[in-house]
């Protein structure tokens, strides 16, 4: 967390990471310390994760030990949005990252360490296809998020504040500047060295061709479920993407694209995993550690 990506078609999160770090692009780390800014003021976006999420919020106690993150956790999230195409109409799109996480914990403290392993985009129509290519993955650098364990007078609760990511762009202000449209503006960068401006998104089917683009975003994470070895809760999140240009005259034009507006169809999962698991290890066993995706 990919714009807020406009396309969601990346949103990439913004905020997500690539498994294969001798391919990644070293002018983005420029960038990283925008990208890991968290928005703690009151009355920012971040109010959504700390809502449910207040210490003693019903009057109960903290309890001890507080639950012990620390280790390595195979992690999905799911971003749902609803997408006005040309010649498609509106459909469904579920856009779904693996991701390889790294836990560190100071009491109710974490870092959380994001490197993604992949990206898919399934939709409700087989009439376009997107694709997220491997360069596109290769190219996202590994993200730091701080996280909070909080007591909300009955559970403990993940807790992730909002956390902002920019790709294919240096922005001083991550959450702020007014994002380009020109592609010679020299903030935007080749982040996956294919020599196109910004990165690139393929789409297949009755609209064909590349599509260049710039996105910033940020999402937030707060649990429903939490033990020692899983946690499962939704998403928050807003994604900008800016089309730089296409090979196809109609993939120019931005896409209507917003957040589903059911809570339930954007939603993350934490499953603990053997330290020495890799990202070949993950999307190999994708389906067995989150049977929820066929669900």
């Amino acid at each position: 967390m990919r714009s807020v990506f406009s396309l969601l078609f990346l949103i990439i999160l913004f905020s997500l990471p690539a498994c294969d770090d001798g391919k990644k692009n070293s002018n983005w780390n420029d960038n990283n310390q925008n990208v890991n800014n968290v928005n703690n003021d009151a009355g920012t976006d971040g109010d959504v994760a700390d809502a449910d999420a207040d210490a003693d919020a019903d009057g109960g106690t903290e309890p001890d030990p507080v639950p012990d993150l620390a280790g390595t956790w195979a992690h999905i999230q799911l971003n749902g949005s609803l997408m006005n195409m040309p010649m498609v109409g509106v459909v469904n799109n579920k856009l779904i990252s693996l991701v390889l996480v790294t836990m560190t914990q100071d009491g109710t403290t974490l870092s959380a360490s994001e490197d993604v392993c992949d990206i898919k985009i399934e939709s409700t129509t087989t009439m376009v296809t997107t694709i997220i290519p491997q360069a596109f993955v290769e190219s996202m650098e590994p993200i730091l998020k701080p996280v909070i364990l909080s007591w909300n007078g009955n559970a403990w609760v993940y807790n992730q504040p909002p956390s902002w990511a920019v790709q294919g762009i240096h922005l001083e202000n991550i959450e702020t500047d007014v994002m380009p449209t020109d592609q010679s503006d020299p903030r935007i960068f080749d982040q996956d060295l294919d020599s196109h401006p910004g990165l690139t998104v393929s789409v297949t089917g009755l609209l064909s061709g590349d599509i260049y683009v710039i996105q910033r975003g940020w999402n937030a994470m707060l649990s429903r479920e939490l033990t020692t070895d899983h946690v499962f809760g939704y998403l928050t999140w807003e994604n900008e993407q800016i089309v730089l240009d296409a090979t196809n005259d109609i993939l120019k034009d931005p896409i209507v694209q917003t957040v589903d507006p059911d809570e339930t169809k954007s939603w993350f999962e934490f499953v603990r995993v053997d330290p020495g698991t890799t990202c070949l290890d993950l999307i190999d066993q994708k389906d067995t550690l989150f049977p929820r995706l066929s669900e």
